[in-house]
């Protein structure tokens, strides 16, 4: 009974103290705006997250276009990585949205693409 319990108050005394040495997480993010005179604008969108399980990231561009007749076309393309510990195990997914406005009619069209 003693071997029992003193292997059951060890491996409680392992467990409990297994987050204390888990590693940190650092999360970065950088936003950026372009503004043109014509009107039309850009903003990038950059984040990123590294822990102990691997490294999750992810960049969103927009692009707004208006020309002289007042039409636009919204291009958004969003750019996911997510690389968990280990090899061959990248994955990346690139979606983009375009959304186009002509006299007052709008259009949406997506592409995904998954690596």
């Amino acid at each position: 009974m003693n071997k029992t319990m003193t292997v059951l108050l060890a491996t409680t005394a392992i467990a409990l103290a297994a987050p204390a040495f888990a590693a940190d997480s650092v999360y970065t993010s950088e936003t950026k705006v372009e503004r043109n005179d014509d009107g039309s604008y850009e903003k990038t969108v950059a984040a990123e997250k590294k822990d102990a399980s691997g490294r999750v990231a992810s960049e969103t561009k927009a692009e707004l276009d208006v020309d002289s007749d007042g039409d636009s076309t919204k291009t958004t393309t969003t750019t996911d990585v997510k690389d968990p510990k280990g090899l061959l195990n990248k994955t990346v997914s690139e979606t983009e949205q375009k959304v186009k406005v002509r006299d007052g009619h709008v259009s949406t069209e997506i592409k995904k693409s998954v690596d």
